[in-house]
């Protein structure tokens, strides 16, 4: 049952989300770019807002820039 719990609103968003695309006819390539460039960095903002800041996220922001 717990199980039903967690994954009931996730099967509900996408659900929803393709009766919405048979409806309004989206388009994708506007939604993906919306996805990538203006609400990533806002995940990225709350990640590091909620978590506290150690030394392994030194280590990942060397990698980065090093990749």
């Amino acid at each position: 049952m717990h199980f039903l719990i967690i994954l009931l609103p996730v099967f509900g968003i996408f659900v929803t989300g393709f009766m919405a695309q048979k409806v309004l006819k989206f388009d994708i390539a506007n939604l993906s770019k919306m996805s990538l460039y203006i609400l990533s960095p806002f995940l990225a903002f709350k990640t590091f807002y909620s978590n506290q800041l150690t030394v392994a996220y030194a280590y990942y922001a060397l990698y980065v820039l090093a990749y």
